[in-house]
């Protein structure tokens, strides 16, 4: 509760500003990893050939659309490159996919955050994949591939009000819990029929912080162990429905746990190996 009631840090107004380049360091972030541009030495390429003018910086390009991307239909290239052009923009980085036809799917339409989350299309243009865009720096003057000087952004207040409603309902149940929900709700929603959820009782609360994490958060590494967390880890990841590929043939019941590192297991002898690695 510090966090919120005494901290320097408070919720912004609008979601897109949370996540603006151009103000990194605003009131909602309590922690990102501070990048820079014409930063040489410090990585490894992403892969052989990789390396842009003499500059190994390849980490933030992680979270921006590839260059390859294509348009759904073939005749639409032109007019794409275009778009982007005439924006001062181009795909300059390596890739954030939405593997998860579920997430997509089911974001709803009425959320202001789905924008910034779902992107299929480009200035009307149907693209072939769709990305995640609220990490994205398309400004290839000011943001060229392979030389981001884009912070990632690791831990926001958003978080911290989300994880008060979640223990104030498993201590208390929902009566005071919405005090902290309802802040994250107003702002993803235009109309208060659409964000109040007075009435859930303990349980129906509880699998509204389910989807409302999931809405948020998303990309911000925080799904994994929150599904764990909850105990509907492997349920949920064999349930979803994928674009490119079965779960059900990738996730094992063991993945639950991540494996011991050999460093860690050869110096503590009495530690075993998770079951499954």
């Amino acid at each position: 509760m510090e966090i919120i009631n005494q901290s320097s840090h408070s919720l912004l107004t609008n979601y897109a500003d949370v996540f603006d380049s151009a103000n990194e360091y605003n009131a909602e972030i309590i922690w990102s990893l501070d990048f820079a541009t014409d930063i040489t030495g410090q990585f490894e390429p992403a892969f052989p050939g990789a390396a842009f003018a003499g500059n190994n910086y390849w980490r933030p390009s992680l979270f921006n659309p590839r260059l390859r991307d294509e348009p759904a239909n073939a005749e639409d290239d032109q007019p794409l490159r275009d778009a982007l052009a005439a924006n001062g923009e181009e795909f300059n980085g390596t890739g954030l996919q939405i593997a998860s036809k579920d997430f997509a799917e089911k974001f709803p339409m009425n959320d202001l955050r789905r924008p910034l989350n779902i992107m299929g299309a480009y200035e009307g243009i149907q693209l072939n994949h769709t990305y995640l865009p609220k990490f994205m720096a398309l400004d290839f003057e000011n943001s060229p591939r392979f030389n981001h000087g884009d912070n990632r952004l690791v831990f926001r207040l958003a978080d911290v009000y989300l994880m008060a409603a979640e223990c104030e309902n498993e201590l208390n149940g929902p009566a005071g819990a919405f005090q902290y929900l309802n802040p994250i709700r107003q702002r993803a929603y235009e109309t208060q029929a659409e964000w109040d959820l007075t009435g859930l009782d303990q349980q129906g609360f509880r699998e509204a912080i389910y989807d409302e994490r999931k809405w948020e958060l998303a990309a911000e590494a925080t799904r994994r162990y929150d599904l764990i967390r909850w105990g509907i880890y492997l349920d949920v990841v064999r349930n979803a429905e994928f674009k490119t590929y079965s779960p059900d043939v990738n996730i094992k019941d063991h993945h639950v746990l991540l494996p011991i590192p050999l460093n860690e297991l050869q110096l503590n002898p009495d530690l075993t190996q998770n079951p499954g690695y």
